[in-house]
């Protein structure tokens, strides 16, 4: 995966099927309530903004530091609490957020450009001045209560472009490097 004009790197949270399953149904019951004018994400979590790609053995650094940052929260679980807003290329990014408290500068690589807070998994993306008008819609539906120990890290592409004069966007998530068992972090 290499970088491509316009593009941007990304280091993201992909979590397991099952919870990608349970945000795909959560963002198709707003669209079928009212929701619109939204782009659906990838249903992963945006962790930061990179230069270049992550080798292999950075992305598995960065997968046990989140692993141990996991093992924190109630049965080492990674959960999720309200809907939050993430700004995210100059669009605004909804989901739910998660409850992962990493500090800044906890991922130690010269390739990170800025990472991103709060931690959302990104349901969809919309206009940054929708966003008032969208939280508002939000505010009458409960977001699944996620709780899942099954994620991985990956390189993600990420890329707006133009079809018939309308903003689309386009993505290659790269190789999975799975969040080690709790037991092997010890």
């Amino acid at each position: 995966m290499e970088t491509k004009k316009n593009g941007q790197i990304l280091l993201v949270l992909v979590p397991h099927t099952d919870i990608r399953a349970e945000l795909k149904k959560y963002f198709n019951s707003l669209v079928k309530n009212g929701l619109k004018q939204v782009y659906p994400f990838p249903f992963i979590t945006p962790l930061a903004v990179l230069d270049e790609t992550l080798e292999k053995s950075e992305l598995t650094k960065i997968a046990r530091i989140l692993r141990e940052i996991a093992v924190k929260n109630i049965e080492g679980k990674i959960t999720s609490r309200k809907v939050s807003a993430l700004e995210f290329d100059n669009k605004t990014l909804f989901g739910p957020e998660l409850d992962l408290n990493i500090l800044s500068g906890t991922y130690s690589s010269d390739k990170i450009i800025k990472t991103f807070s709060p931690l959302v998994i990104g349901t969809f993306i919309t206009n940054e001045k929708k966003q008032e008008k969208t939280q508002g819609f939000l505010s009458s539906f409960d977001p699944p209560h996620l709780s899942f120990r099954a994620a991985a890290t990956a390189n993600m592409h990420w890329q707006p472009f133009l079809e018939q004069g309308e903003t689309c966007y386009k993505w290659q998530i790269g190789k999975l490097t799975w969040l080690p068992k709790t037991a092997k972090i010890s």
